[in-house]
């Protein structure tokens, strides 16, 4: 399991700036033994091989994805600017109009289809890949300004050496790899994300789930903890367990 995760963390790696490489570093990548001795090569018909991640980015699939997805319900806005024109004026002036469009109001379609499963399922997944890429400015981003976002979580300096193995156990749990990752809220005040070996007994990642420490003078309101991760995390186990065939 240790190797296992070694490699995940090495690919990991490769694949998140797969992107920004040639094709011929691609194909370089694609030869390049992961262990030496046992002989390991990504696979190249598999989710990790870095041309994948390059032919999505140049086709732009995951920003036509977030801004154009049917299931989306979209915020914009359409809204005439010109002032009154008086009778005296022998012409017409052309109309002036204001685009608005805010990505960040997106939210996903309730009734998106018939079936209440497949509806349940599209409805958590595009709300959850408007959580994911709230997208401020207008670009495809994953950056979002409120604290309770995934990506706030992942900055966070607590967990510099343990991002890349929670963004590992997602990147498998999407592929439908059985990963032992859970979301403790045994006690309020005090939940934690724990990511840890098969038979439990190496633990890679155990991280506070708490936003404010001072919570005296926040209204009760206020969200306490990282739900948006416990509600990405739940999502992604539920669905790698139980795939719902689209």
């Amino acid at each position: 399991m240790k190797n296992s995760m070694i490699i995940l963390k090495l690919l990991l790696v490769i694949y998140t700036v797969c992107a920004r490489l040639d094709l011929s570093d691609i194909k370089e990548i694609g030869e390049t033994k992961v262990i030496e001795e046992d002989n390991l090569l990504i696979h190249p018909d598999g989710p990790l091989n870095p041309l994948r991640g390059y032919i999505m980015d140049r086709s732009g699939y995951m920003y036509n994805k977030r801004f154009y997805a049917p299931e989306i319900d979209t915020m914009y806005k359409l809204e005439k600017i010109n002032k009154v024109i008086t009778r005296r004026l022998h012409y017409s002036r052309p109309s002036i109009y204001k685009y608005e469009r805010k990505p960040v109001k997106d939210t996903a379609y309730t009734n998106i289809c018939n079936s209440p499963a497949r509806n349940e399922y599209f409805l958590r997944f595009h709300t959850q890949l408007i959580n994911m890429f709230p997208c401020s400015d207008g670009a495809l981003s994953i950056i979002a300004g409120r604290p309770d976002a995934p990506t706030s979580f992942l900055l966070k300096d607590e967990l510099k050496d343990g991002c890349v193995y929670i963004l590992a156990a997602l990147f498998l749990l999407s592929e439908q790899v059985s990963i032992s990752i859970s979301a403790e809220i045994k006690e309020k005040g005090n939940e934690k994300l724990i990511l840890k070996s098969a038979d439990g007994s190496t633990i890679y990642v155990d991280q506070s789930l708490v936003l404010y420490k001072d919570k005296e003078n926040l209204e009760e309101k206020i969200k306490t903890y990282h739900t948006e991760t416990v509600k990405l995390i739940n999502f992604m186990k539920h669905y790698a367990e139980d795939a719902i065939n689209c």
